[in-house]
This record gives structure tokens, C-alpha cells and sequence, in this order.
């Protein structure tokens, strides 16, 4: 089985727009991106770097065959998203403490 491990890091503005321009070019995510940049510095040998690029593609299937799970947004999309929701949910509760 292969589980990933939510995580955030920091990038600067150029490591972003470079790995965010690979990714796109190459049709993937930013997320598999890093994963590729990370595999590619822990795996030193072809065998180890191969396993972990068929776990990667693996796992990236899954996640496509899940409705709504891969969502392609912008970090700023997202916050508002989030937000929105949040909001929404003060105010479902804002009403049930004071009645209709």
C-alpha cells in the first residue's frame, strides 16, 4: 500500500513558478512534482528510483478515480473556499442558537 503524508513547505517565488511550470508542462501536479524532486535526491541507484516513480503514478491514479479529490485551485481559491465554508457554517449555527 502507498500512503502519502500530508505536509507544507516553504518554497521561493522561483522554486514555485519553476516546479509549477514542469508540472504543467508535463501535465501532472506541483505535489508530484515535489514528490519527483524528492525521490530524485533520496534514490541514488535506477532500481530504488523506479519503484518509488511506479508507487508514485500508483497513487496518483487512485486519487484521480476519487470524485472531487485531485482539485485543480490556486492556494488563494482555496483559502476563499475554505473561508466561504466556514462562514456558512457560522451562520447555520448563528441561527439555530438565536431561532429563525
Amino acid at each position: 500500500m502507498y500512503i502519502v503524508i500530508r505536509t507544507q513547505l516553504y518554497l521561493t517565488e522561483e522554486q514555485h513558478r519553476r516546479l509549477k511550470g514542469r508540472a504543467a508542462a508535463a501535465g501532472r501536479t506541483l505535489s508530484d512534482e515535489v514528490r519527483t524532486a524528492v525521490d530524485q535526491h533520496l534514490y541514488g541507484d535506477d532500481q530504488d528510483r523506479e519503484a518509488a516513480r511506479v508507487r508514485r503514478r500508483a497513487f496518483a491514479e487512485r486519487m484521480r478515480a476519487r470524485p472531487g479529490w485531485v482539485r485543480e485551485e490556486t492556494g488563494e481559491a482555496y483559502v476563499e473556499r475554505i473561508r466561504a465554508a466556514g462562514a456558512r457554517r457560522l451562520d447555520e449555527l448563528e441561527g439555530q442558537w438565536h431561532g429563525p
